[in-house]
């Protein structure tokens, strides 16, 4: 692990140096010896966002300095920094910083630092402390022959940590083994997850990831700091490495992301026009946020990680600045927190078709009612019941399924019927029975 870091640091510290030229992947890939792949997927992975972001957000800052410290004017500044016209340059200062250059100046004070989103694993002690802490662990381990790998998962492996930041990791190890599950360990008096699996369990839960989801964000972003065994690195890396998301995943992905905004989205409802509170209503729309930023990023063809509303920010998606941007500076009455719930409905309605896609094809295909357990079965029980059911409860607020009963049984050998709902497509020519 420490090699990437150390990798990782040439770039940066070039990054530095040459803050004002045009610097390309290439030149970055060529300092570490990487494909521009590669480096791209390591970069990402360590700082948390992409190279050319890293780059801009640091010319930014750096261009900060200048305006307040020199008299150049602010077309030179954004010349010298490599930005085409006052305009983009302007656009791009005021999305990061919420000011635009002109009024920036104004204020006439340093209040962007210039290491503003500077990175530097050569001068941070912490992040040294924390690297050392694991590579500590990582020595012991090798000394169990039980153990066999261990992945480094959460802040350390792609973000920064700060003094309150525990340290995530995934311990494999022999199948003749018998591990304690979950360990908490201790190095350096920073503490230490340990999620120890043998090399079966680690395979099948590898394989029960389904691309697009919580799961696969957070394996993905994970780095392998020790392995014995090829076959546990192929797996690893099986995931790891896959930065595309095939259509069904993504398409099961956006529906449980859709699943997971109606339900907050009801609650904020609720709680603005049953509760005639603003300020709790509110509070549900930011948690409804991050699972549209997550909407966002999949449709864009990404995966979305822990940082979603920051990764959806990249879009320019209107809905994610009207919420993220917009409302949250914005004083909270029932009037923008009302508009702000018919935007979620509108935003919805129209992605309806690639969001509910799973649904409105099986129902596109089905010539009969259709109980939500058959549904489910008939999805082979890979997408959980309660998501069905709320996405269909939607459709047909939205017109598009009818909604009736059908008759079941909690069990094998129960004999009083209760009912379960029941779905078809309004549009179908059907007969139905119950």
């Amino acid at each position: 692990m420490s090699d990437y870091f150390n990798e990782l640091q040439k770039t940066l510290d070039y990054i530095e140096e040459n803050i004002k030229e045009d610097i390309t992947l290439e030149q970055l890939s060529a300092l570490c010896f990487y494909s521009t792949h590669h480096y791209h997927r390591v970069f990402q992975s360590v700082i948390g966002i992409p190279v050319a972001d890293y780059i801009k957000k640091r010319k930014l800052s750096v261009a900060a300095g200048e305006i307040i410290g020199t008299d150049k004017k602010i077309i030179d500044i954004a010349l010298d920094f490599g930005f085409n016209c006052h305009e983009t340059f302007s656009r791009a200062f005021k999305r990061i910083f919420d000011i635009t250059p002109n009024d920036y100046r104004k204020l006439n004070t340093h209040a962007i630092p210039t290491d503003f989103w500077k990175v530097s694993f050569a001068s941070s002690n912490l992040q040294k402390r924390y690297m050392q802490a694991v590579e500590t662990l990582c020595e012991r381990l090798k000394m169990d022959s039980n153990v066999i790998a261990v992945i480094l998962e959460g802040s350390l492996s792609y973000d920064q940590v700060w003094e309150k930041s525990d340290i995530d990791m995934e311990i494999i190890v022999n199948d003749n083994s018998k591990p304690t599950p979950w360990i908490c360990l201790i190095e350096d008096d920073i503490y230490i997850n340990g999620n120890v699996k043998t090399r079966s369990e680690f395979r099948q839960s590898v394989a029960r990831i389904r691309r697009g989801s919580g799961a696969h964000s957070y394996f993905s972003l994970g780095t392998m700091v020790y392995c014995k065994d090829e076959s546990v690195r192929e797996i690893f890396e099986s995931v790891n490495a896959d930065d595309e998301i095939g259509e069904r995943d993504r398409s099961y992905a956006l529906m449980e992301r859709t699943e997971w905004v109606l339900w907050r989205l009801y609650k904020a409802e609720k709680w603005l026009k049953v509760k005639s509170d603003v300020r709790y209503s509110y509070l549900w729309i930011t948690e409804v946020l991050t699972y549209i930023a997550a909407i966002e990023v999949l449709l864009n063809n990404s995966i979305p990680s822990r940082e979603v509303i920051l990764q959806a920010l990249k879009y320019n998606s209107p809905i994610i600045e009207k919420l993220y941007v917009g409302l949250m500076d914005e004083k909270k009455n029932s009037i923008n927190i009302s508009q702000s719930i018919d935007m979620i409905y509108e935003y919805l309605r129209q992605r309806m078709d690639i969001i509910c896609k799973p649904i409105l094809d099986y129902f596109n295909k089905a010539n009969e009612m259709k109980p939500l357990s058959t549904i489910a079965q008939d999805f082979n029980n890979t997408i959980e019941s309660h998501i069905i059911c709320e996405i269909c409860e939607w459709l047909c607020e939205e017109g598009v399924l009818l909604k009736d009963i059908s008759q079941t049984y909690l069990t094998n050998k129960s004999s009083s019927i209760v009912y379960e709902p029941a779905y078809f497509k309004v549009d179908s020519d059907m007969d139905v029975l119950i």
